[in-house]
């Protein structure tokens, strides 16, 4: 495996990973996206309810859209 270094430094943990191996390996990518996943959440307002009323409003807009695609196909 290619050179990730770490370091332990007061409070924190720093990673060095090259470019190269974040493109080859998916594990890597799909933590780097769900750090900034949990970023974005961190700095939400939205209440677990507002969360599922969106997700519900989404879910119905998507069907609304596709289903005579899906119903006709």
């Amino acid at each position: 495996m290619k050179d990730i270094r770490t370091e332990y430094k007061e409070n924190f943990l720093r990673i060095e990973i090259p470019y190269s191996l974040i493109y080859e390996n998916r594990s890597i990518t799909e933590f780097i996206k769900y750090l900034g996943v949990k970023k974005i959440i961190s700095k939400s307002q939205a209440t677990d309810e507002d969360i599922k009323k969106l997700s519900h409003e989404i879910k119905r807009k998507i069907w609304e859209e596709t289903q005579d695609w899906f119903l006709n196909e």
